[in-house]
């Protein structure tokens, strides 16, 4: 048998770290012995600390090392995703925010029989698990977590327009909103619920004695390109 790469490692493991870690046992075609993995610096530190407790145990387990990189998720994140793409070469294993999945769903391998197995034992997904990571009716990525962000409201001002303040109210009020934001002109997608927003290229130039962001093109009316795959 050849040499293994790094990826057909991980695609006849068991769908890479998730699989590893349910049978803490390394494959034995695992002819290189490190596997990378790309996450986003997360907002408490110490979630980050506990990542690399996790990586240590996890190496001290199979003897498989792990190497952790943590990037911001603010922009650098996907740029990083689209060069490995482009180059066919970086990391192993990625840390995927919200439908992410739909976008990049050539690259990512399929990890259903991993899904299955952790459903399996602790229940079925969220229905936001399915919607971001079950792309075309394949699990393309692991559920990981789920976050919300509480919203909030002048409930004086709904009762002084007439308005209900329900959850089903606010969502048909905002459909097809639009107004002037600091970022410019914004609007709400009836269909998604999605911002609708222009997106500014900027290049670095030397202004006087400063470098500066110039606003060198527009993009007008951008729409969420995940959702817009999930469509197709």
């Amino acid at each position: 048998m050849g040499p293994v790469s790094r990826r057909q490692f991980l695609t006849t493991s068991g769908a890479g770290l998730a699989g590893i870690l349910a049978a803490r046992v390394p494959p034995a075609r695992g002819q290189q012995r490190e596997i990378s993995y790309l996450c986003w610096n997360n907002f408490a530190p110490a979630s980050d600390k506990k990542m690399a407790e996790i990586g240590q145990r996890f190496t001290k387990d199979t003897g498989i090392k792990l190497k952790i990189d943590h990037i911001s998720h603010m922009g650098p994140q996907q740029a990083k995703h689209a060069a490995e793409v482009q180059t066919q070469a970086g990391h192993d294993l990625v840390e995927m925010r919200m439908h992410f999945p739909w976008l990049y769903e050539p690259q990512l391998v399929d990890v259903s029989d991993v899904v299955a197995e952790l459903e399996k034992k602790h229940g079925k997904a969220l229905s936001s698990a399915y919607e971001a990571a079950h792309v075309h009716g394949v699990w393309r990525a692991v559920p990981q977590y789920h976050g919300m962000f509480v919203a909030t409201y002048r409930e004086d001002l709904f009762k002084k327009a007439g308005l209900k303040a329900d959850g089903e109210s606010l969502i048909a009020a905002a459909k097809g909103m639009a107004w002037e934001s600091p970022r410019g002109p914004i609007s709400i997608d009836p269909e998604t619920r999605d911002i609708v927003q222009t997106v500014y290229i900027r290049r670095v130039e030397k202004v006087g004695n400063e470098l500066r962001n110039v606003e060198i093109d527009k993009v007008e009316n951008v729409k969420d390109p995940v959702k817009a795959r999930m469509k197709n």
